[in-house]
């Protein structure tokens, strides 16, 4: 058994007991890892603020490989990040952030890139600069750059089942990318689908977009995050439910100034 420290993300809590909780993390060296609180929902105990979801945190604890769930011995909060959990919209687009990057991660597996990724995404999506609609789009961005870390972006510019080169791109396998008009797919890509994909593609610093567009924030809430998180979906082969969350969101935004709009 060996004592050890690391920087992580908070992403699930279970009830242990009447005094402990199992908490997940997502780390940077060791990937995917639980860890027993104990004594966290005891009174005054000073980890039950930082062990909140979506903090970033510093934790030491006991490690044996032999454990499936590690000890915690220390924790130290880093950031809790009070801009963001004061806009639900902004707070459901971080969690689709860690999510993806928790499920796309195995235990034991060093995931450096892809959490340096999450840190960056909940820098930008915080900032009370941002609009919540503009954190849509910086999710697009960042849920991509996941993708990329992890090999299985969509390619755009050769058929993923024959080999084609492309001069259009129409129709698209959630396999892998596009393909050609032999070959079978699974949708068929409109101009505005191809032009976010292809923006995303090839943009390197997203806060570098004029962002005050609603037309073209209005095409990555409507059309580019389903279309990822479909495609996302599919290779984990498991529903992501921080985006049904979000998704019922909007429905009650929509009925609520339907409903204004009848008053």
């Amino acid at each position: 058994m060996s004592a050890n420290q690391t920087e992580a993300f908070v992403v699930h809590l279970y009830d242990y007991s009447e005094t402990s909780r199992i908490i997940q993390f997502l780390t940077a060296h060791r990937g995917k890892m639980s860890c027993i609180a104990k004594g966290v929902h005891r009174k005054n105990n000073p980890w039950s603020f930082s062990l909140d979801r979506l903090n970033r945190v510093e934790i030491f604890y006991t490690w044996k490989s032999t454990r499936e769930v590690q000890t915690l011995t220390e924790v130290n909060l880093i950031d809790s990040y009070p801009e963001l959990k004061r806009d639900i919209k902004k707070q459901v687009l971080a969690s689709l952030i860690l999510e993806t990057a928790f499920s796309m991660t195995e235990t034991e597996q060093k995931v450096l890139k892809t959490y340096t990724q999450v840190c960056k995404a909940f820098e930008h999506i915080s900032n009370s600069g941002i609009s919540s609609e503009h954190a849509v789009f910086l999710t697009c961005c960042h849920l991509w750059q996941i993708l990329i870390h992890n090999g299985i972006e969509p390619q755009l510019h050769i058929c993923v089942r024959c080999g084609k080169p492309l001069k259009e791109v129409r129709h698209f396998s959630f396999q892998g990318g596009v393909v050609c008009e032999n070959c079978k797919s699974d949708k068929t890509l409109d101009s505005e689908e191809v032009r976010g994909l292809q923006l995303l593609q090839y943009l390197e610093d997203p806060l570098n977009i004029p962002y005050e567009n609603k037309a073209f924030l209005s095409l990555f809430e409507k059309k580019i995050l389903p279309f990822i998180c479909s495609f996302i979906t599919f290779h984990l082969r498991h529903p992501l439910k921080s985006y049904n969350v979000f998704q019922e969101l909007n429905h009650i935004t929509i009925q609520g100034v339907n409903h204004e709009k009848q008053n």
